[in-house]
């Protein structure tokens, strides 16, 4: 799989760093889910650009480490179900004030466009395999569709969010569910 130049660290030198290697913009995301309170409201922590030119505060870094990506300039984003052999797969356009976004998961409803999408017969071989090769039955994964045609791989996280899969493309995921748990 084609996965975008990646750094996941602490250091903030090493930021600055990968940072200078890249000729654009780089995505940071933090590892695991962040939640911040913020006064009364609490608030989540969700993939961010930086721009060459913007300025970064890495002080906290060393006690939260993160992941830091080249930006792909996407066609759109792909959310891939794998379950054991099976593989459901939902391309998510963003449009209106999301388009060009980042991150798909906030903003205003009714700007995400959800598709069925096949991927390519290889890549859909390599995801049932990635999965398998860990041990797992199951895995929810993410892939951006660059404006050139490549699919770059982001991540697989075996207790990834499916259910919106189901109800954006109608696959029956959670009948596919029920039968793998009741072999």
């Amino acid at each position: 799989m084609v996965i975008p130049q990646t750094l996941v660290t602490s250091d903030a030198t090493e930021v600055e760093e990968f940072r200078a290697k890249l000729r654009g913009n780089m995505v940071v995301k933090p590892l695991a889910k962040h939640i911040v309170k913020d006064g009364n409201k609490v608030r989540a922590v969700f993939t961010s650009r930086i721009s060459p030119a913007s300025s970064i505060d890495l002080t906290l870094l060393a006690s939260s480490p993160a992941i830091f990506q080249e930006e792909i300039e996407r066609a759109f984003d792909i959310r891939t179900v794998v379950l054991e052999d099976k593989v459901f797969s939902m391309s998510i356009q963003q449009i209106g004030s999301k388009a060009g976004d980042v991150d798909y998961r906030y903003g205003p409803a009714g700007e995400l466009v959800f598709k069925k999408h096949e991927l390519p017969a290889d890549l859909s071989w390599k995801c049932v395999e990635l999965v398998k090769g860990f041990g797992l039955r199951f895995s929810a994964m993410d892939f951006i569709l660059a404006k050139d045609g490549t699919y770059y791989f982001l991540e697989s996280n075996p207790c990834g969010a499916w259910l919106f899969v189901q109800r954006g493309c109608g696959y029956e995921i959670s009948k596919v569910i029920a039968e793998v748990l009741s072999c």
